[in-house]
């Protein structure tokens, strides 16, 4: 980083300290609660900062107080880092796409990335976009039930607009995939009251009101990937394809590595595919 960055930086930060003191409510002498906001990001931060190409003066920056540097990101974000949108569609029933959906998270820890997460359905594209295909029965029972939790999903983001996907996504997919919780019937009661929504949403399991609504999000993606994929499926800079499947979930620069390669090469004009079999189960680790 040039040493004219981080002097620009340290302007930014010290201007942005009188314009930020009254709403937190600290003084240059207290920065607990700005801490209290903003230390898990600010860690990220100074360990990316350590690893950076030193200039003079670097180890007096590296020590300013934490809630400097939690500015500092704001800061960073003004000096012209663009923050790249990825559109990732979901099923909370599928074990890859929880692994994909928390590796995305991972990404932007590490990248400036930011995810809107998206609905689909197994069951619509299973039994419905695919009725033809002979299914086991013990997989098509499992798709039977898999309009419930998509459907709470839309009932959350109906009520609560779609920036509440993510966390009900995060907050369902938690009980299923880590607590392995699929036969417990208060998971998705559960899963409202962990985001802050009234549990009777959790009726919209048994109401096809927002069917319409899961089908054209779905429809979305797939008239551009294909019926012949599921999920996830991500969409970057205009291109959408199924993937990545990995597992267990990459973590940090791994991660981002990992986002590098997906965005590179699906920005590739005539470029549709790289598989190879699957060797081991879901990790969620």
């Amino acid at each position: 980083m040039p040493q004219a960055e981080v002097a620009h930086a340290l302007r930014c930060v010290r201007g942005s300290i009188a314009a930020t003191r009254c709403e937190f409510d600290v003084t240059l002498d207290d920065p607990s609660h700005l801490v209290e906001h903003f230390g898990d990001a600010l860690l990220d931060l100074r360990t990316v900062l350590r690893g950076a190409q030193p200039v003079k003066g670097w180890d007096a920056f590296l020590s300013i107080e934490l809630w400097s540097g939690a500015l500092w990101l704001v800061c960073w974000i003004d000096m012209g880092e663009s923050v790249q949108v990825a559109q990732f569609w979901f099923d909370p029933l599928c074990p890859w796409a929880w692994i994909t959906s928390r590796w995305m998270l991972e990404v932007e820890r590490v990248r400036p990335v930011r995810t809107e997460w998206r609905m689909m359905s197994l069951t619509y594209l299973n039994l419905v976009q695919h009725e033809d295909t002979d299914w086991p029965a013990d997989y098509v029972e499992r798709l039977m039930r898999g309009w419930g939790p998509i459907r709470v999903c839309a009932a959350a983001a109906h009520h609560a607009g779609d920036d509440i996907l993510g966390p009900i996504y995060t907050a369902i997919g938690t009980r299923y995939h880590v607590e392995g919780r699929w036969e417990d019937p208060n998971v998705l009661g559960d899963a409202v009251d962990e985001v802050g929504l009234p549990r009777s949403l959790a009726d919209a399991v048994d109401s096809d009101d927002f069917d319409e609504t899961i089908k054209r999000s779905h429809n979305e993606v797939f008239q551009d990937v294909g019926l012949d994929v599921g999920t996830p499926a991500i969409r970057v800079l205009g291109n959408a394809f199924f993937g990545p499947v990995v597992s267990p979930a990459p973590k940090g620069e791994a991660a981002g590595l990992l986002w590098d390669g997906f965005v590179l090469v699906t920005n590739t004009d005539g470029f549709f595919e790289i598989k190879r079999s699957r060797d081991r189960q879901p990790s969620f680790d």
